[in-house]
């Protein structure tokens, strides 16, 4: 149901088997999955050169956050009912979602490690 992104390596390479910190999402399953926990989605396409250059920094921010957040990833090619329905513009986009499945904030663009994290830490301060 989740699967492994397409263009990324395994998050965390020092520990084989564990698995993959980052889900795939779609349009059938969206809703499910970011109900219940803090979530961030990255918003990508496979073509999309900044979305490659965000992908191992979005999964080291997964591997780092994995006890607080979930993180996916959601191609808006192969997903377009969830990209229209939260107006995704343009990629990547990262949206940040509350418990309920409301969206917090969002950043659009391929932000560096530092910026994400500062993101991350003040759009969900008490996610726990």
């Amino acid at each position: 149901m989740f699967n492994r992104h397409p263009y990324t390596e395994l998050a965390d390479p020092a520990r084989p088997g564990v698995a993959d910190p980052v889900a795939t999402v779609a349009d059938d399953n969206f809703e499910t999955f970011i109900s219940g926990n803090y979530t961030v989605v990255d918003f990508f396409a496979p073509w999309c050169g900044p979305c490659r250059q965000l992908a191992p920094t979005f999964d080291r921010a997964a591997v780092e956050h994995a006890d607080r957040l979930r993180f996916a990833r959601c191609d808006i090619d192969q997903n377009p009912r969830t990209a229209a329905r939260l107006n995704i513009m343009s990629i990547p986009t990262l949206v940040l979602f509350d418990p309920s499945g409301r969206e917090i904030d969002r950043l659009v663009g391929a932000p560096g490690a530092r910026r994400l994290e500062t993101f991350i830490s003040q759009a969900a301060p008490d996610a726990a």
